[in-house]
């Protein structure tokens, strides 16, 4: 009887999520949120980390119940779905970042998210690699990782500019970096 007024429950906040309450969204955001940073930084991360992971998840979440991939099974809730993607993303992060580590091919990449790149790409093997995949990027991805490390401007300058929230700029450049790094790990294998 307990678990049919909790399948019950799901259905009614899955719903609620899915037409975008925002009552919902925000009881989901804050009170999952810890869970994962917790995840985040007993794992070597930071607390910028652990906020793109999360807003990354939530993302996901949304969009698989908006489109139906994911509906509540008897032990799964919403909570744990949430709590899983995290931790597949922080897994996808922590394998990047360790490779990174061991992969010379990463070292231009450090270059480009330090800032540090200047406008004569192309001289060397490693530049070309990653220019090579940057050019794969879909456009939205190529332009906002142009004007942040090419153009060298500011993510409150790339919001004005695109009309979008400085939040919106800060999340995509941290998600076409993790396309660009994925692309190079594939590339180098």
């Amino acid at each position: 009887m307990g678990e049919a007024c909790k399948l019950e429950y799901q259905t009614k906040t899955l719903k609620a999520f899915k037409n975008n309450n925002p009552v919902i969204f925000k009881a989901l955001y804050v009170s999952n949120y810890h869970k994962v940073e917790s995840l985040v930084l007993k794992n070597s991360g930071s607390m910028e980390y652990a906020k793109y992971i999360y807003q990354d998840a939530f993302t996901k979440t949304w969009k698989d119940i908006k489109s139906y991939k994911f509906t509540p099974q008897n032990e799964i809730d919403l909570q744990d779905y949430l709590y899983q993607i995290a931790k597949n993303n922080w897994k996808e992060v922590s394998v990047s970042k360790s490779l990174k580590k061991t992969n010379s091919s990463h070292n231009y990449l450090e270059i480009l998210e330090q800032g540090k790149c200047d406008n004569n790409i192309g001289e060397n093997i490693l530049e070309r690699q990653t220019m090579d995949a940057y050019k794969k990027l879909e456009q939205p991805c190529k332009k906002v990782l142009r004007l942040f490390y090419f153009d060298k401007k500011t993510l409150e300058d790339i919001a004005g500019e695109l009309n979008i929230p400085e939040s919106t700029v800060r999340n995509k450049k941290y998600s076409c970096m993790e396309k660009l790094r994925a692309m190079m790990i594939t590339q180098n294998n």
